[in-house]
């Protein structure tokens, strides 16, 4: 099954329209080798001479939401093909099927800015935290972090936009001031599944502000500022 929030990328998408996986025929849209959007056609031949017949096809999307089962949405593709004298096929249906995802096979994964300002990390006995380096922790920009999950179509899916039936808030549970220097505060995702009617705290990771970053030299050659004291 795909994942719920890949049902507007499917409906009435022809690059979703070809040959299941890697063969001939594959519509490959991005370039870059990935036919894992392709979900699949059938294959007609002509009565007479026994050649490929090309087809027409329709999506009809059923929302089912909150099933029990775990489904959100069914797309029924109705393909039909004609031949030159107006023979009609026998139509054949495929039955293309989307789950709820569980927020716990989301997981978190290693981050950092690209200009060190912050680095998001794993520490010994699997506690993630959050360390931003600052001159100025008070007013320090916090970034967004959220788990992550790799959906069918290969896709890096953040918490916070699965929002087929999930919503995430940020929830502070205690913080602590470092002598004026900076702060560390625990976090936790509490996370909303409007299906189940409840919320639940998950993902907790801890937040450290200061400044953390080492002094620095000039680059070599660059002595402008370098003073004698």
């Amino acid at each position: 099954m795909l994942e719920c929030w890949l049902v507007d990328e499917v409906l009435n998408n022809s690059g979703t329209v070809a040959p299941y996986g890697d063969g001939e025929g594959g519509n490959d849209d991005g370039g870059d080798g990935d036919h894992r959007n392709d979900l699949g056609v059938p294959t007609v031949l002509d009565g007479c001479d026994g050649n490929p017949l090309g087809y027409s096809w329709n999506d009809v999307l059923e929302r089912i939401e909150c099933d029990e089962q775990g489904v959100y949405a069914v797309i029924y593709r109705t393909f039909t093909a004609i031949d030159s004298k107006g023979n009609k096929a026998a139509s054949a249906t495929q039955t293309i099927t989307f789950k709820l995802v569980d927020p716990s096979e989301f997981a978190y994964e290693a981050d950092a800015a690209d200009d060190g300002s912050w680095t998001f990390s794993q520490e010994e006995g699997g506690k993630w935290v959050l360390q931003v380096n600052s001159c100025t922790p008070s007013t320090a920009e916090l970034p967004s972090i959220y788990p992550i999950y790799e959906d069918e179509f290969g896709n890096e899916v953040s918490l916070d936009t699965a929002n087929c039936y999930l919503s995430v808030e940020k929830e502070a549970l205690a913080r602590y001031e470092i002598c004026g220097d900076g702060y560390k505060e625990q976090r936790v995702l509490r996370v909303f599944d409007w299906c189940a009617g409840g919320s639940e705290p998950m993902f907790p990771y801890l937040v450290k502000v200061g400044d953390f970053a080492a002094p620095r030299l000039p680059s070599s050659g660059d002595c402008s500022s370098i003073q004698r004291v």
